[in-house]
């Protein structure tokens, strides 16, 4: 997992403490100060808006774990902890009932540019992938949609230039993307080694103004952000969180 830094701010209501973390990859440095715990009502701050997309049963790609229940309960914590209006977190999982809610390559190209016009340039923007991510033949990275075939992520794929040229062109002067993806060579369950990490796919985002990326493991880790999900909920929930060794005492595997 990337180097993650976790404090505990009492008394600071937002749930953006939830990411008191810094990574290797990070776009620029931030603080306390940037993020807004008033649920939108300080104007100086702005707005709070998050893109929550979880993928789980791919169609052409072996399955994940957990990845819906995810988005679900950052959604909620967002909602009840962090100030977030529940208008302003778009969720695409597998199983909205909505076809433009579902994390399809045709919805995510046409939801997320709109979704991500709305922040205007005091608010703050969360970006959330959970899922697969793949490399094509001369090496370009691509973030998975459930329709995603991973022989042919070129077509079926969405490449992380778009993904970076549209969280560059939001306004919000604030974005923090969250990249949640299995280690390289575990999607097709046979190490081929078309698989990418969620620490590779950061480094394509580390020179973008305004955005701190996180991500969750590099490829020979499995994907851990759920820890931080995990500690996060149980702070603003009021709960502990047993410690051991500096790490959450719980273990929850999600790549197959």
């Amino acid at each position: 997992m990337s180097r993650l830094l976790a404090s505990q701010f009492s008394g600071v209501k937002s749930f953006t403490i939830v990411f008191v973390a810094v990574v290797a990859h990070s776009a620029a440095p931030c603080n306390a100060d940037d993020f807004d715990d008033t649920g939108g009502e300080n104007t100086k701050r702005g707005n709070q808006w998050a893109v929550l997309i979880g993928v789980e049963k791919y169609y052409r790609a072996s399955p994940l774990r957990f990845t819906v229940n995810d988005a679900q309960q950052l959604a909620e914590t967002l909602a009840n902890y962090g100030g977030f209006s529940p208008q302003h977190i778009l969720r695409m999982t597998d199983n909205a009932t909505n076809p433009r809610r579902r994390p399809l390559r045709s919805s995510i190209l046409s939801e997320l540019p709109a979704w991500l016009q709305k922040p205007q340039s005091n608010d703050q923007v969360l970006v959330y992938f959970s899922g697969h991510g793949f490399r094509d033949d001369s090496g370009k990275l691509y973030l998975a949609p459930i329709d995603c075939d991973p022989d042919n992520p070129e077509a079926t794929g969405i490449a992380i230039e778009w993904f970076h040229k549209v969280i560059g062109e939001c306004r919000a002067k604030f974005k923090l993307l969250v990249l949640d993806t299995c280690h390289a060579g575990s999607e097709k369950g046979k190490g081929d080694g078309t698989g990418v990490s969620a620490d590779e796919l950061a480094r394509s985002f580390e020179n973008l103004s305004g955005v701190l990326t996180l991500a969750s493991s590099s490829a020979d880790q499995q994907s851990q952000i759920w820890v931080i999900i995990y500690f996060a909920h149980s702070h603003l929930a009021g709960g502990k969180v047993a410690m051991e060794s500096d790490e959450p005492k719980i273990s929850r595997p999600r790549c197959p």
